[in-house]
């Protein structure tokens, strides 16, 4: 008779079978050891999936879960498939390569269910990802040297170490490529560090940090170039050095211009799925009035939010995105004001003053607004707000602020940018019932 370890005995190495019932945020499951619900500790698993029984080693243990890893699957779940990259078991990059490709965007439907259960929301919508694998134009791979060899890849999996790679199947190929043509630089580079880059599909930058700028590399990253990979920038210290094309045009089309993109800007990181969000987020705000727009980027949705209302108000504290938003206003000949600020700053100082915008967009980092801004937010936007995150969790925390603040949630929508991960990227669209209006 197997021996089911006591929660006394459930220290970091020991193991145990675990249900999973459930995925959370961040993609492991959610399970109780297999017979045992006396005290109702949770197991947190990497790499199992809801309805499997599985053996799994606790990695860590807090008062009321534990932290583990899956060891070995005795009851597979049906949406569980043999992994399509030979690196999966070693590289951190991916850790859904173990789930069928057309089950990952409803795993992240319910994920995101979870999160908003305590908001009353409609029905989730769901926009999947066009490509499983050879979607991702933007990236940031580490390196590190051993002797003359250059392990170059993504951190590997419960480790700092870097899953050694000859080719990553979630890479652009062009951009794969072009990554990999850095081994030929590697006696010139630091111990260790990370390739920025970024393509439009056919051509490639790459950003090399801390890297010295000097004649052997200036020369040694023109040797670099080609048709495929036209640009490389090296920072090292205060010194900064282009050798080829500094930017790439990006993200053009729907009659939009596109974005000026450098290898260390940000962009988001599958170009069809944020074409599908900024169309989803543009249809949202409707048109005219005064908009307001905070952690506007470098003007991923500033492109379209400019034309819809009369006059857009832009927040962003990001000195080089301030730039190139200023430059943006310019080339476009759009209605903006562009506002350094740090975004809770900025909304405190616009209620103080009693400023009104009809409809507030915000595309906060992970951490997302923060409820003390959220609660500004609303104080200054009279008729809708559109917010896009990337962290369910933390949008719960700042939605849940906006409907205590008189708002409603009317859509969500879930965008499957960056399959095989758990990644997520959420529009949810709310609206100020006009007064005297009842909730249904």
């Amino acid at each position: 008779m197997t021996h089911e370890p006591s929660t006394d005995e459930l220290r970091p190495g020991s193991s145990g079978r675990v249900r999973i019932r459930d995925l959370a945020h961040g993609g492991a499951g959610v399970g109780n050891a297999e017979g045992d619900t006396r005290d109702g500790i949770v197991w947190f698993v990497e790499g199992a999936l809801p309805g499997e029984l599985v053996e799994a080693v606790v990695d860590h243990r807090a008062k009321k879960f534990l932290r583990a890893h899956a060891t070995q699957v005795i009851e597979p779940a049906a949406i569980r498939v043999s992994p399509a990259c030979p690196y999966a078991d070693l590289c951190g990059g991916c850790a859904w390569q173990h789930v069928a490709c057309g089950a990952q965007a409803e795993l992240k439907r319910d994920i995101v269910r979870a999160q908003l259960r305590a908001i009353e929301i409609p029905e989730i919508d769901v926009i999947g990802s066009p490509q499983p694998l050879g979607y991702r134009r933007r990236a940031r791979v580490h390196y590190e040297k051993h002797g003359t060899e250059l392990r170059l890849g993504f951190r590997g999996r419960r480790s700092r170490s870097i899953a050694n790679m000859a080719a990553c199947a979630v890479l652009e190929p062009a951009l794969d490529r072009a990554v990999q043509r850095v081994r030929a630089m590697t006696d010139l580079l630091p111990s260790s560090g990370a390739v920025h880059g970024i393509t439009d599909g056919v051509r490639v930058l790459l950003g090399l940090p801390a890297v010295p700028v000097n004649a052997e590399t200036l020369a040694a990253a023109e040797a670099l170039l080609d048709d495929t990979l036209v640009g490389v920038e090296l920072r090292g210290g205060r010194q900064r050095h282009v050798v080829g094309k500094p930017a790439l045009d990006i993200d053009a089309g729907d009659g939009r211009r596109g974005l000026t993109v450098g290898p260390f800007g940000f962009a988001q990181a599958q170009a069809a799925q944020n074409a599908a969000l900024v169309r989803h987020v543009a249809r949202q705000v409707g048109s005219g009035g005064e908009g307001l727009e905070l952690f506007a980027g470098a003007g991923n949705l500033t492109r379209v939010l400019g034309r819809a209302f009369k006059s857009l108000e832009c927040v962003e504290h990001e000195r080089e995105a301030v730039e190139q938003l200023r430059r943006l206003k310019k080339r476009d000949s759009l209605p903006l004001h562009v506002l350094r600020s740090k975004a809770d700053v900025a909304v405190r100082r616009f209620a103080e003053r009693k400023r009104k915008f009809r409809v507030s967009v915000l595309d906060p980092p992970r951490g997302g607004l923060g409820e003390e801004g959220t609660r500004d937010l609303c104080r200054v936007t009279t008729q809708g707000l559109v917010y896009v995150s990337c962290d369910p969790a933390t949008l719960a925390r700042d939605l849940r602020v906006a409907t205590a603040s008189g708002f409603r949630v009317s859509g969500v929508t879930v965008f499957d940018f960056m399959p095989m991960t758990p990644e997520v990227e959420i529009v949810v669209a709310l609206e100020r019932p006009p007064r005297g209006t009842t909730r249904p």
